[in-house]
């Protein structure tokens, strides 16, 4: 069975929240992180993935099956 390729944009408190609840998954794993933060780099490398300042090279470089969108809702896109 193919495990289904991850990625989280949000790095914060909910961004961390889904990280733990994806690590143990035997069907899904972590392969990138998406945030401008510094602090982002410690997430990122206690998981031992890469991180990326903005979402678009992650997409075109990593092109993970799905993203995990958790960033603040001032930053999310108007519908």
């Amino acid at each position: 069975m193919k495990r289904l390729r991850l990625a989280i944009a949000g790095a914060g408190l909910i961004g961390r929240a889904h990280l733990e609840r994806i690590q143990p998954l035997d069907e899904a794993r972590l392969v990138a992180l998406a945030d401008p933060s510094p602090a982002a780099a410690d997430v990122a490398q206690r998981a031992g993935v890469p991180l990326f300042g903005d979402l678009a090279p992650l997409l075109d470089e990593v092109r993970p099956d799905g993203v995990i969108l958790a960033t603040p809702n001032a930053l999310h896109v108007e519908q």
